[in-house]
């Protein structure tokens, strides 16, 4: 504890998460202002829980980037940060935001798939979901920040895993760059 609390002095707000096969110096962590305290056993999903707390997910800080879309006669630019999925529907996609907006064009799923950014994840066939909404990756699916669950692809989950975890990682390390 005395290494965190020297720490401090020099990064106030450097995130701090403790794993230890005790729960005996949890008041302690907490004292120093720790993320989280994991106590082994624990699962991918408090992993992911503690690497979305040491992110702060701010999507304001995000570089702004743009899906175009046209409904009837009107274009829309939609800002890719509040697209929470992406799901094929016969000869139609359908965009659902974080507000939530289901905006339903006719366009392939392909063709609106190869215009998102880095932060989407293809995890079955039709269906792409935004990492930075994504609320709790599981072992055979996950959920989205608007409740709704997928189930992964069998034969990719160890891909998709590693891809989701590599997103966290990256997303992590810009947010300790900006401090």
């Amino acid at each position: 504890m005395e290494v965190i609390r020297r720490m401090r002095g020099i990064l106030p707000d450097a995130a701090v998460a403790f794993t230890t096969v005790s729960d005996s110096h949890a008041v302690d962590a907490f004292s120093v202002y720790a993320i989280h305290y994991l106590v082994k056993p624990y699962t991918e999903a408090d992993v992911v829980e503690t690497l979305r707390r040491a992110t702060k997910q701010d999507f304001s800080t995000a570089p702004k980037s743009t899906l175009t879309v046209r409904i009837g006669n009107d274009m829309y630019e939609l800002d890719q940060r509040d697209i929470i999925r992406v799901e094929a529907s016969d000869h139609k996609t359908n965009i659902f935001t974080k507000n939530g907006s289901v905006y339903s064009i006719w366009m392939l799923f392909g063709k609106v798939e190869a215009q998102l950014d880095k932060s989407f994840l293809t995890i079955n066939r039709g269906v792409s979901l935004n990492m930075n909404h994504i609320a709790k990756w599981r072992a055979y699916d996950c959920e989205t920040s608007d409740g709704k669950l997928f189930l992964l692809n069998r034969r990719r989950r160890q891909q998709l895993k590693e891809a989701y975890f590599a997103f966290q990682m990256d997303a992590l390390q810009a947010e300790n760059a900006r401090k």
